[in-house]
């Protein structure tokens, strides 16, 4: 992409999570008194330079914790597993202690070589209904219930949680493509490479600035998503980005000094 450069001095801005305001998981920054002004014939550049993210989100969380079952044909009340990070012979031996009790050959087990789950039971059919929310995470197919007395996961369980941060500005003109194909204000998305209780630190390497339609910014409304536009709740941990902001002359005013991104 060539632009033409521009007299007026490139911005770097540090946002920290914890002084935003946060309401329906967006993140509010106002910087009304260092608004962001392109001056006549400029256009305003943004992309996100580095950020450090704490890697405290829950693989199970009120979104994929809830198991509704039935045990012999009788409904069973729904099992609501506690938000947190588990491994999976722990999270199979949370769901044995909510279902078993009174019945002693339940089993609900992991197998390491496959990576997948069975529920069983030598003599009483189980049946898995399919608006539970936790079992597309146990590996289980939620198009309809399943019912039987050995019953495996058709696919791994995944306990791996997000693989990136997908950061959109709502309150910005960006026409970037979602991973489901929309266009829906993304600026970045930021490959998550930290383990639980670990931080990701991001630096953006490519250095391929987004043009923006706005004249002036005097906040900045970011949200952060998994792929599948699931909010990502940190647990009262603290997120920080810097916003590199840089000027380019538009193309009519007469400027061509070139500048490559």
């Amino acid at each position: 992409m060539e632009l033409a450069t521009s007299s007026q001095s490139s911005i770097r801005i540090h946002l920290d999570s914890e002084y935003a305001i946060m309401s329906d998981n967006i993140y509010t920054f106002n910087i009304t008194n260092k608004s962001i002004n392109a001056t006549t014939g400029n256009n305003i550049l943004i992309q996100v330079l580095d950020g450090v993210f704490p890697h405290s989100f829950y693989p199970i969380d009120n979104s994929n914790n809830k198991l509704s079952w039935e045990y012999g044909g009788q409904g069973q009340d729904v099992i609501i597993v506690t938000p947190g990070h588990y491994s999976a012979s722990e999270l199979c031996t949370e769901l044995l202690n909510d279902m078993s009790g009174g019945r002693p050959d339940l089993k609900v087990t992991f197998n390491p070589k496959n990576n997948k789950v069975t529920f069983s039971d030598p003599i009483v059919n189980i049946t898995l209904k399919s608006n539970g929310t936790i079992l597309s995470t146990l590996g289980f197919d939620t198009t309809s219930d399943i019912t039987g007395n050995n019953l495996s996961g058709s696919n791994q369980i995944n306990l791996s949680g997000p693989d990136s941060f997908y950061l959109h500005i709502d309150n910005l003109d960006l026409q970037n493509i979602d991973p489901s194909g929309n266009t829906d204000n993304l600026l970045a998305r930021i490959p998550i490479i930290s383990s639980f209780n670990g931080y990701t630190f991001y630096y953006n390497e490519r250095n391929s600035p987004n043009i923006l339609s706005n004249k002036s910014i005097s906040e900045f409304k970011i949200r952060l998503e998994d792929k599948s536009g699931k909010h990502i709740n940190f647990n009262g941990l603290h997120w920080s980005i810097t916003l590199g902001v840089m000027f380019a002359t538009s193309k009519d005013s007469g400027f061509y000094d070139t500048l490559q991104f």
